[in-house]
Order: C-alpha cells, then sequence, then structure tokens
C-alpha cells in the first residue's frame, strides 16, 4: 500500500544524488573511527581522472563539537605507482580564537571546506591517483573528528 510512494521517493533521491557529481570530478569521504584517529592511521582516496584538465582540490572535513583544537595539521600526499605527485604538511583552522566553528553544520556536527590546490595538473597516466591523509596533531587518537574528504573538481 505504501511500497509505491516509499519506492517513488528513493527513486528520486538516487536520481538526484548521482546528477550532483559532475563528470572529471572526485568526492569521497573516510570516517574516522569512533575511538578516535589514531596518529598512524592512514585514509586512502583513489581517482582516476583525465590528465588534459586543471583541477581545484579541496579537503571538507567533520568535526564534532567536542574537537579539542581550533585547528588540525594534516600530512597529505599523492602518488601514482611507486612517483610522487606531491606531498604536503597543511594547516585547516576549524574555529576562531572564541571557539566559533567555521564553516556549517547543526546540533554538534560542522562541516568546513578548504580549498588545497588550484590549478592543479595531474601527470599524464592511464594509472589510479592515491592520496593518502595522516593526522599530524600530537594525539595518539585524535578525538572529535567525524571524517575527512577529498573533492577533485575540474576548472572551466
Amino acid at each position: 500500500m505504501f511500497r509505491l510512494p516509499i519506492l517513488a521517493s528513493l527513486f528520486l533521491l538516487i536520481l538526484v544524488a548521482f546528477s550532483c557529481v559532475k563528470e572529471g570530478s572526485y568526492s569521497e569521504f573516510c570516517d574516522i573511527p569512533a575511538k578516535g584517529w589514531n596518529r598512524y592511521d592512514t585514509l586512502f582516496y583513489t581517482t582516476k581522472l583525465a590528465n588534459s584538465k586543471t583541477y581545484t582540490i579541496d579537503i571538507d572535513t567533520r568535526n564534532r563539537a567536542n574537537y579539542p583544537y581550533q585547528n588540525l595539521w594534516l600530512f597529505v600526499s599523492c602518488n601514482q605507482d611507486s612517483i610522487e605527485v606531491f606531498s604536503d604538511t597543511i594547516q585547516i583552522i576549524l574555529a576562531d580564537k572564541m571557539g566559533h566553528w567555521y564553516g556549517s553544520g547543526w546540533g554538534s556536527l560542522y562541516e568546513f571546506s578548504t580549498n588545497y590546490k588550484k590549478s592543479f595538473h595531474f601527470p599524464k597516466s592511464n594509472k589510479p591517483f592515491i592520496i593518502k591523509v595522516v593526522q599530524g596533531m600530537r594525539d595518539y587518537d585524535l578525538q572529535g573528528m567525524e571524517s575527512v574528504g577529498i573533492r577533485i573538481e575540474s576548472e572551466k
């Protein structure tokens, strides 16, 4: 009796979700375990993009209100096979000095997007690129981070 409206709503939701992804783009989040982000745990993102385009790379973070710092240090690298494409240490400022979170959110979860690289060209190859992210804070198990995402979009 209620199956048809539920199935129609589910189909519409899936259609909207897939229509938002542009060709020549990539977006993926990796969830952080509830026990915390261990300093030795690496987040992996694998993508294969057209090499003739110029890309913008963003790092998206989702943190809970109990995250104890206003910043987040990350070690970010990208490899293709055994060739290093880039390797950086970056700092993301998540809150102001008064503790007000940047980005958007409601309740106890906040999402913030940081532009990492602009006008970036990946080396020409048919092999996938592997982006690795490691937290660079001093905590052994960093609490309060929900997930970290990589978003790559072709520039116009």
